[in-house]
């Protein structure tokens, strides 16, 4: 998902593996809420989220954007939105 007007990007992905932010974690909960923000977002391929173990959220800044990422960890894998904003 795009939005230009506001130089906001936003992409949804799974990974098989853990993946490592760039820092530090910070947890977010509740983690129901948190899977069904994720699962709301898979516009292409509707997957449902199962055997989650918990939910966190990062954010950090690089070459004059804003990124958060929104995670929810499972025994097989991650899932992710990742958020892109333009620092104003």
């Amino acid at each position: 998902m795009r939005d230009i007007s506001y130089e906001h990007y936003s992409w949804t992905l799974y990974s098989p593996v853990s993946v490592t932010m760039p820092v530090e974690m910070k947890t977010r909960f509740p983690l129901e809420d948190e899977i069904k923000y994720i699962e709301s977002t898979m516009h292409k391929k509707k997957m449902k989220i199962s055997q989650a173990q918990y939910a966190f959220f990062s954010d950090w800044r690089k070459n004059n954007y804003i990124f958060r990422a929104n995670v929810v960890r499972t025994l097989h894998g991650d899932f992710l939105v990742i958020s892109r904003f333009r620092e104003k």
